[in-house]
């Protein structure tokens, strides 16, 4: 499945601009270990292979869209 991402912040923005909107989702998890923010997490992965975890409904730096 693919997502859109759409920076919030600027880091987001800065981020989508160097690697891109277009990301297949990789993996799901419920939690992850660097966040105490409940899930559901995913790991994105664009087509550079540059790996990246978002909130799927809380990210403080991008907003999702599914493709």
């Amino acid at each position: 499945m693919k997502v859109s991402l759409v920076g919030k912040t600027k880091k987001g923005k800065e981020r989508v601009k160097r690697d891109g909107s277009e990301w297949n989702i990789k993996e799901t998890r419920d939690s992850v270990a660097f966040s105490s923010n409940n899930g559901p997490w995913l790991l994105l992965e664009n087509e550079s292979k540059v790996l990246r975890w978002v909130n799927k409904t809380n990210d403080d730096n991008f907003s999702l869209t599914m493709v």
